[in-house]
């Protein structure tokens, strides 16, 4: 496999308003088992505003202003079926506008563990 490994979150992505936030959800499967080296990360290009990430009830984090591109390492979090959750602080946006860029999944190689062995 070449890394990264991109899979791309598409539609359908539910969008409800939430007093002063817009909140995106938008749940997947995963079937997929990871090597050991492999990390499963979440990437989002850009946000609008001031901005909070969700994956299956666990924060990810959060950004005070608009931002690109944010990345959260999702690993241990992973179940055969999940959610994310994008919560845009702000003013209340058209339907039609943007306020989240394109969000993807990536496999990467994680780091490589080196164990020395030792001769007596």
């Amino acid at each position: 496999m070449m890394y990264p490994h991109v899979i791309r979150l598409r539609e359908p992505w539910g969008r409800s308003e939430l007093d002063s936030r817009v909140r995106h959800r938008r749940s997947f499967n995963w079937l997929n088992k990871l090597d050991q080296r492999e990390q499963l990360w979440l990437v989002v290009e850009s946000v609008a505003d001031a901005a909070e990430f969700v994956c299956n009830d666990t924060l990810l984090g959060r950004v005070d202003q608009a931002t690109s591109p944010a990345e959260f390492e999702i690993t241990d979090l992973i179940s055969a079926q999940n959610e994310i959750t994008i919560d845009i602080a702000g003013r209340q946006r058209p339907a039609d506008s943007p306020s989240i860029g394109a969000v993807r999944l990536e496999v990467r190689l994680g780091p490589v563990s080196v164990t020395a062995s030792r001769r007596d």
